[in-house]
């Protein structure tokens, strides 16, 4: 009877020890050598049987993974899977030891035929509690449906134990399944290569879709985008609980770059064959020798993923060290194709030089040229039209039509319920939407390898959301400054022609109105281009131009800082600014075409109905105007900045609007 116990708690139950149809294991009732005590005994020891079995079942139903597809699933609702494959094994190996001591059991009852079932109870008395948690983890997992990493969280958490036993039998079957987990970061961190047939990895390729795109990007350079680079990112339910997000991070930066670098070898050739053409902008070394670097760093990564793969326990430690030199070593690479051999500094300069406003002369002849197309109505040819005034204006200003950063560039032409701009507040993303062609215009910028994991749709709807703010300062700045040569031409005539009907005194008054406006609008435009957009950016070419900074985390925290400094201190993230700026650029937009109307007018009757209309434009600018100067103060109060001082110390020079509040 001691051998069919033991076969019973090996997994293999006979006629005297049955598994009944609940699945349990129990000693057939009523034997006559067998008293009530003793069936009572036997079948606690048997409950190890029952255990044994259901896990030995569960090996034996989701051990094997080969020739299945990624969609296919157990039975029970479990994908199949490399780490279900290797849990399995985990589970197997720490099942040994308990199959181990079965056999040592039996050895000892041929050696002496005196020994009881009592023997047998003492020996695998500590089994009970493991094959318990075995099961229960089990269960956990099938519950759960639990599939890839999702195990390892799992696995993870039932090793927070004080059990001894458990906790080693945890750490091994986390030993069998890191060794996946292990492999499928190194094929992600050392080739770039995504290696993961049943979708188990944190990591995974997200398909591009027009909402993940940005209207800005026309046509040529969208598909471009498309296809140079596969956007990946991090599934959080599969990401491991005991892996910080800081280092699920690391892992998508260095796998996404590595992934580019290996895809696009022929470019980062041609990027090569350039620069030792030309000169950097920015010292550094060539990029052929920092490859060979890395290929000599690959081997010694390797050998550290190997060595965390033979560690019995998992340390975070050395993980987060290893994945530090790796981002250490791909960050300097990346910095040298995009910073020296790609010329960041001059994609940087063009940008602020379009998006940005700084060809001034550029857009004062642009603004004339295009002033007659964005007065009709928006029809399919308007977007050429503008472009076309565009190159125009680059002429004249002695700009080539084949110019490389002027063919980069492209202006656009879209309804404001298609922008995507959805990195700004609600409230503040329409306050500049209207009716009229000019709340359409935007700006496209070809984005060119490998410069696009820098200048991302986000990254280009932020440029363009300033580009349409700049530019309609500097619209306005021009029609107050257009109205000027009017009205002096105006008063010349007035003083030629002494018994003209012409009303000197409202000449006067709408001189002294738009004297009064032009002082806001040109302390606002100084503001903008010299305190808040000169100043970063020379900044920003300090950190890129850095030599003791050659790491590209940097360089995307530092243009995203830029960026972000730009958006606040123009006014762009502040609700109430922005709507109070825009509605006094809107007040003296329409005091200059209401005052030209007046001068070009002939009739009295039309001065009559215009001189009203300006009457209360200038009461509404006088509101405003002292509502911004209020709120800016307010704002200054509480942030301290030195920036916005400026302007107000600008605004309110001989302490006009401090005494009208």
């Amino acid at each position: 009877m001691l051998h069919d116990l033991l076969f019973a708690l090996h997994g293999h139950p006979g006629s005297i020890f049955k598994e009944n149809s609940d699945g349990n294991v129990k000693i057939v009732p009523g034997l006559p050598f067998i008293s009530p005590a003793e069936e009572t005994t036997i079948n606690r020891l048997l409950n190890l049987s029952t255990r044994v079995i259901s896990i030995k079942k569960f090996i034996e139903t989701h051990r094997r993974t080969l020739h299945c597809d990624a969609d296919d699933k157990h039975s029970d609702g479990l994908s199949h899977g490399l780490y279900l494959s290797a849990f399995c094994d985990g589970i197997d190996v720490v099942s040994e030891p308990y199959t181990q001591t079965l056999l040592d059991v039996e050895k000892d009852i041929l050696s002496d035929p005196f020994l009881t079932y009592l023997h047998v109870i003492t020996s695998v008395e500590p089994y009970h509690l493991l094959f318990t948690a075995l099961n229960s983890l089990i269960n956990t997992v099938k519950s759960r449906k639990n599939h890839g990493c999702q195990i390892l969280t799992t696995v993870f958490a039932a090793s927070q134990t004080g059990n001894k036993l458990v906790q080693e039998a945890m750490f091994k079957i986390l030993q069998k399944m890191h060794i996946v987990f292990y492999n499928q970061l190194a094929s992600w961190l050392l080739h770039g290569l995504l290696i993961d047939r049943h979708n188990e990895f944190f990591i995974c390729k997200r398909e591009s879709s027009p909402s993940d795109s940005s209207i800005f990007y026309n046509d040529q350079s969208f598909s471009t985008f498309n296809s140079q680079m596969d956007v990946f990112q991090i599934r959080a339910e599969l990401l491991p609980s005991y892996l910080p997000s800081r280092e699920a991070d690391i892992i998508l930066f260095v796998g996404s770059s590595l992934h580019l670098f290996e895809k696009d070898i022929h470019q980062v050739e041609s990027l090569s064959l350039q620069t030792n053409s030309d000169s950097p902008a920015v010292q550094a070394p060539r990029h052929d020798k920092h490859r060979e670097g890395i290929e000599e760093k690959r081997q010694e990564f390797r050998a550290e993923f190997l060595s965390l793969q033979k560690d019995e326990n998992f340390s975070l430690e050395k993980l987060q060290g290893l994945l530090d030199q790796i981002r250490s070593t791909v960050a300097k690479d990346l910095w040298d194709i995009c910073v020296v051999q790609a010329n960041l500094v001059h994609h940087l300069t063009m940008l602020k030089d379009f998006y940005l406003l700084g060809f001034g002369e550029l857009y004062m002849v642009f603004l004339e040229e295009v002033s007659h197309v964005m007065g009709r109505v928006v029809s399919k040819m308007t977007e050429y039209d503008v472009n076309r005034a565009f190159l125009r204006s680059a002429v004249k200003v002695q700009l080539e039509e084949d110019d490389s950063a002027l063919q980069n560039f492209r202006l656009t032409i879209s309804k404001p319920s298609e922008d995507s701009t959805t990195n700004f507040p609600q409230d503040a993303t329409h306050i500049m939407e209207s009716e009229d062609t000019w709340s359409m215009l935007g700006m496209s910028f070809n984005v060119k390898w490998p410069l696009h994991i820098i200048f991302t749709p986000s990254v280009l709807s932020k440029y363009n959301k300033l580009f349409k703010f700049l530019l309609h300062v500097r619209r306005t700045q021009l029609a107050l400054q257009s109205l000027w040569a009017l009205q002096m031409s105006c008063s010349k005539y007035s003083v030629i022609h002494p018994n003209d009907d012409f009303d000197l005194k409202r000449n006067i008054s709408n001189l002294t109105l738009r004297m009064h406006m032009s002082h806001m609008v040109d302390s606002l435009q100084y503001y903008l281009q010299a305190d808040v957009l000169e100043s970063h950016f020379s900044n920003l070419l300090g950190i890129i131009k850095d030599p003791a900074s050659i790491d590209f985390d940097q360089i995307i925290i530092a243009h995203d800082q830029y960026l972000t400094a730009l958006l606040a201190q123009c006014f762009i993230l502040s609700t109430p600014v922005f709507r109070s700026l825009i509605d006094l650029l809107n007040v003296c937009q329409q005091f200059c075409e209401v005052v030209t109307a007046s001068i070009q007018s002939g009739t009295v009757v039309a001065r009559e109905v215009i001189s009203e209309r300006v009457e209360k434009l200038s009461g509404e600018f006088a509101r405003q105007s002292s509502l911004l100067f209020h709120t800016l103060s307010a704002v200054c109060n509480q942030q301290s900045n030195p920036h916005l001082a400026q302007f107000l110390l600008l605004l309110d020079y001989n302490k006009y609007y401090t005494q009208n509040l």
